[in-house]
């Protein structure tokens, strides 16, 4: 046996076990609203953490299954955004997946256009639409209220 042969038999006999990271939402998605971000976790070794990262900054860590996190876009800056999800094992392997979304709540429609939809969620009981369009009304002109 040589040494090559013994290098590569170590290196997979010892080598962290691979991870694969799944999440609800795909790069290239546009986000709206409140999405909660579902994520599982294939591995050998258990999971012990998954993290969310939005433009870089750690958002929560969650270290039961199901793995997620609620994003409120209407908080977010309309546009291009990178949520970042990094997943950790027992064996100390770990794997980040990089998604690159755009953020889209309609802010450019301007407030009187989100005020009138949420005025017709409400004469339909349409409770939790209503509060979003108010809510993206708002962030279009703050002083409108």
């Amino acid at each position: 046996m040589t040494i090559a042969t013994l290098f590569v038999t170590f290196a997979l006999l010892f080598s962290p076990a691979d991870i694969q990271i799944n999440s609800s939402i795909k790069s290239g998605d546009t986000l709206s609203g409140t999405v909660e971000i579902r994520v599982t976790v294939q591995s050998e070794s258990p999971v012990t953490q998954v993290e969310f990262y939005v433009n870089g900054q750690l958002r929560t860590a969650d270290s039961s299954t199901p793995y997620t996190y609620v994003l409120d876009t209407i908080a977010e800056k309309e546009g291009p955004m990178e949520i970042e999800i990094a997943a950790f094992t027992t064996d100390g392997a770990s794997k980040r997946l990089k998604l690159q979304v755009t953020i889209d709540n309609g802010v450019s429609k301007g407030a009187d256009f989100h005020i009138q939809n949420a005025t017709q969620f409400l004469q339909v009981s349409k409770w939790d639409e209503a509060i979003q369009a108010a809510r993206v009304a708002l962030k279009a002109d703050p002083q409108n209220n």
